[in-house]
């Protein structure tokens, strides 16, 4: 009867270890799974600041590209004698490596000759400053064109 005691004490005993291990297994990957979500968490957060980063680097770069088109198009334009006009729409289209294949003129102010010596000035601005990030480059280059007076 002793024995039979001990042994189901011991029985009783391996099983509490066993329940509180399997209780301990359970705690630890329950932590395991939080930790890997903040992880991925964190890693979605960090792959959306970097998306937001490049984003405005584009922006910046964008803008900047734009800004060396418009100026290289005003080095090259000449005012016509006696026209008028103090602003258009500009829409070039290039190819690769800047070379102009076609303007439009939208939304201009001035009369003909002002508008043909825009279109003159931006036939010869080509080829086009490139982008400092080919990411940017684009066929289609949309601006206003207002030379400074």
């Amino acid at each position: 009867a002793e024995e039979r005691k001990k042994a189901e004490a011991e029985r009783k005993a391996a099983e509490e270890r066993k329940k509180a291990e399997a209780e301990a297994e359970r705690k630890r990957q329950e932590a395991e799974e939080r930790l890997k979500q903040q992880i991925a968490a964190e890693d979605e957060r960090l792959a959306e600041e970097q998306q937001r980063f490049r984003q405005q680097q584009l922006s910046s770069v964008r803008s900047q590209y734009e800004a060396d088109i418009k100026n290289k198009v005003e080095r090259n334009w000449l005012r016509p004698t006696g026209s008028h006009g103090s602003h258009c729409r500009v829409v070039i289209h290039q190819i690769p490596g800047g070379e102009v294949v076609d303007v439009r003129l939208a939304e201009c102010d001035g009369d003909v000759a002002f508008q043909r010596s825009v279109e003159a000035a931006v036939r010869k601005a080509s080829p086009l400053p490139k982008p400092s990030d080919p990411e940017v480059f684009d066929r289609e280059i949309e601006f206003v064109f207002e030379p400074k007076k």
